[in-house]
């Protein structure tokens, strides 16, 4: 027995890697939490909470790390935003002046603002920078406490489900990842960033 359930049930309901899982299970068994990597669960983060149905799980994981990369982002253009601005105007301006050929107008800058291209690639690269930074350090903190996790679930589904994974859910989540992005998070953040410069 095990946390009250005997071992072959486990091994049942775990399927693929189960001795992995039931010796973890085995030597945390009078810990309530517990600190143990798990390299499935780091490559493949959401996918792999819904390959071991924890949907829940999955959907919060989810929701996280979309809000955090969202939140980089708009405090990067927040960041960046009188400097595109100014880039802005003062483009919108030489441009103005070049077409105009029957009259001379000068201009003058105390500092010439930096081109919007060159604001534009910083601004990438520290989203780049940032964003990989936290997908890291999510999924860092889920593959420490995955194993925990997953023996909660565990033993709170084992009597009323057949076996712990999904082959459809894992590849399922990677589809709803991609549409969350693609419908919610994408126009979500181009209504901020309009927001932004209309202040």
């Amino acid at each position: 027995m095990l946390n009250g359930i005997n071992k072959s049930d486990l091994h049942l309901f775990i399927d693929k890697n189960s001795s992995r899982y039931v010796d973890i299970y085995a030597k945390n068994e009078n810990k309530k939490y517990f600190i143990n990597w798990n390299w499935a669960a780091f490559f493949f983060g959401a996918n792999w909470l819904s390959f071991r149905k924890m949907y829940k799980n999955a959907a919060i994981y989810l929701l996280i790390s979309n809000l955090l990369s969202a939140c980089i982002i708009i405090i990067a253009l927040s960041a960046y935003k009188d400097q595109l601005v100014n880039s802005y105007f003062y483009n919108d301006i030489s441009n103005d002046i070049d077409l105009d050929y029957t009259n001379t107008y000068t201009v003058t800058y105390e500092e010439e603002p930096t081109s919007t291209d060159k604001i534009l690639s910083n601004i990438s690269r520290n989203v780049i920078l940032w964003t990989i930074l936290i997908i890291l350090g999510t999924r860092i903190f889920l593959a420490l406490f995955a194993d925990c996790i997953y023996r909660n679930h565990i033993l709170k589904q084992i009597n009323s489900s057949l076996t712990g994974r999904s082959y459809l859910a894992f590849f399922a989540c990677s589809f709803i990842d991609a549409g969350i992005n693609d419908t919610v998070m994408v126009p979500l953040i181009t209504m901020i960033i309009r927001q932004i410069y209309l202040l």
